[in-house]
C-alpha cells in the first residue's frame, strides 16, 4: 500500500543483467510440478509457477507452497519474517537481499511495538498515513475514534515509519524502491539492480497472511526473490487499555532526527513537483471545471434543465458526469493511461496537502493556478472513500520529477 525512491526506467536490453535460470529440458508434467511444489518449491522456476497458478490458482497453490522449514534448516517458502522465495536463485545479489529483508523485519517489528505500547504518539508524522492514525487517536480519552479504521491505518503507520523513518540501507549496488506499480498490484518495497526487478517485499498484519497470492500480477511467483515480512495483529480492545508511556521512558533523540530528515526529503519533493507540474496540472484542471461549467450555462439556455438526465449529466454527485468524464480524459491524455475516479481523487485531495505545505513552508501564496478544483468541483464528490494519503504513490507515478 502499502513511498521515497522514484521508479525507475527500464534500460536498454543491451545493458540489462541476466539473471540466472534453471536449465530445462522437456515441460514436466502437473502432477509432478505439484509433488515438487510440495516437496520442494524453490526447484520451480518462474514459469513453473505461473503454470500452477494458471491451474489451480493464487490462493491454492499459496497454500500448497506454505511449507515449514525442514529439520536441516533450509529456509522454504513459508510466509514468514524474513522468509524467502529463492527461484530462482539470486546469485551475486542474494546476501544484499538478506541483509536488507532482515533489516526490514526488524524495523516492523520495532514499529508494531511503538503502536502496541502507544508510543507512536511521540513519533512525529512524516507523510499523510502516519497524520492519519495519529488524527484517529484522542490523547485526551486515550482511544481511537475510529475503531473499525484503527488496523488498517496501522498497517500503513508502520510502512510509512519503516520506509521513510527507519529507512533500513541496502547494498549490493541495489536501489529501493517504494510502492511502484506492478500489473495490477504495488509491492511496498521493491530491490532493484540497474532497473531490473530483484526482489518483491510486502509488509503486512499476521491476519492477512498470504494475500500476495490473491493480487494480480504474475511478478509475485516470477521475481527471483518474494517475501511476506509481516508483524502480529494488533487488537483494539487490548489497544485501549494500554496507558500512554511518558516521552522520556525512550531515548529517542536519534529517531527524532531521523523523522526530521524524512520529513525534509517529503517537503524537498513535493516542492520539486509543484515547481515543475503546479502550473501545467493546476492549468489543465481548471479547463475541465470551466469548459463544463460554459457548457452546462449553454445547454441550460437551449434545453429545459427540468429534465432529469440533463441535470444528472452536469452533476458533480452522479458518478459518471460530464464533469469525471473530461478530467479523467485530461488526465489519461497527460500520463498516458487509464486512471479511475478514486485515484484521482485521492491525487487531488493530496495535492491541495502539498500546496498548503508549500505556503506555509515558504511563507508565501501560490498563484490561484496551483490549486486545484477540488473533488466536487471536478465531479468526484461522489467517492467518498477516497484518501488523500492514497495521492502520495500515484503522484509519485503521475508526475516524476
Amino acid at each position: 500500500m502499502s513511498r521515497q525512491t522514484q521508479p525507475q526506467q527500464q534500460p536498454d536490453t543491451k545493458t540489462r543483467p541476466r539473471l540466472p535460470t534453471p536449465h530445462t529440458t522437456a515441460q514436466p508434467s502437473l502432477s509432478t510440478l505439484l509433488q515438487r511444489a510440495e516437496a520442494d518449491p524453490q526447484s520451480l522456476t518462474p514459469h513453473e509457477y505461473s503454470r500452477l497458478q494458471q491451474t489451480i490458482g493464487n490462493r491454492a497453490i499459496g497454500q500448497l507452497v506454505a511449507q515449514p522449514r525442514s529439520a536441516q534448516g533450509q529456509i522454504q517458502f513459508k510466509l514468514e519474517n524474513t522468509s524467502l522465495n529463492d527461484v530462482p536463485k539470486l546469485g551475486p545479489y542474494r546476501s544484499a537481499v538478506e541483509t536488507y529483508a532482515a533489516a526490514l523485519s526488524d524495523a516492523v517489528e520495532d514499529a508494531r511495538d511503538m503502536i502496541a505500547t502507544k508510543y507512536f504518539v511521540h513519533i512525529p508524522a512524516v507523510d499523510g498515513y502516519m497524520q492519519n492514525f495519529l488524527d484517529n487517536f484522542d490523547v485526551g480519552n486515550n482511544k481511537f475514534k475510529d475503531g473499525a479504521a484503527m488496523p488498517r491505518q496501522a498497517g500503513y503507520w508502520i510502512e510509512s515509519y519503516v520506509t521513510k523513518v527507519a529507512k533500513p540501507s541496502v547494498g549490493g549496488g541495489l536501489d529501493v524502491i517504494l510502492q511502484p506499480k506492478r500489473g495490477n498490484s504495488r509491492p511496498d518495497v521493491v530491490l532493484q539492480f540497474k532497473g531490473v526487478d530483484i526482489a518483491w517485499l510486502d509488509i503486512t498484519s499476521s491476519v492477512s497472511e498470504g494475500h500476495i497470492f490473491d493480487k494480480d500480477s504474475a511478478g509475485w511467483y516470477g521475481t527471483p526473490y518474494v517475501t511476506e515480512v509481516t508483524y502480529a495483529g494488533l487488537k483494539l480492545n487490548v489497544l485501549n487499555t494500554v496507558a500512554i508511556p511518558d516521552k522520556s521512558t525512550k531515548d529517542i533523540s536519534g529517531l527524532l532526527e531521523k523523522a526530521k530528515e524524512a520529513y525534509k526529503r517529503q517537503l524537498v519533493w513535493e516542492t520539486a513537483v509543484l515547481e515543475k507540474h503546479g502550473f501545467s496540472f493546476g492549468t489543465l484542471m481548471h479547463d475541465v471545471y470551466y469548459y463544463v461549467k460554459n457548457s452546462a450555462v449553454k445547454h441550460e439556455e437551449e434545453m429545459d434543465m427540468e429534465d432529469q438526465d440533463m441535470d444528472n449529466f452536469y452533476s458533480p454527485d452522479v458518478p459518471g458526469n460530464k464533469f469525471e468524464n473530461l478530467a479523467l480524459s485530461f488526465i489519461e491524455d497527460k500520463i498516458k493511461k487509464k486512471p479511475d475516479p478514486r485515484e484521482l481523487a485521492a491525487v487531488i485531495m493530496y495535492w491541495q496537502t502539498m500546496v498548503s505545505r508549500y505556503e506555509k513552508q515558504f511563507e508565501a501564496t501560490l498563484p490561484p493556478q496551483y490549486h486545484l478544483p477540488g473533488k466536487k468541483e471536478l465531479g468526484l464528490s461522489w467517492v467518498t472513500d477516497a484518501s488523500s494519503a492514497d495521492g502520495e504513490p500515484l503522484i509519485r507515478e503521475w508526475f516524476p520529477v
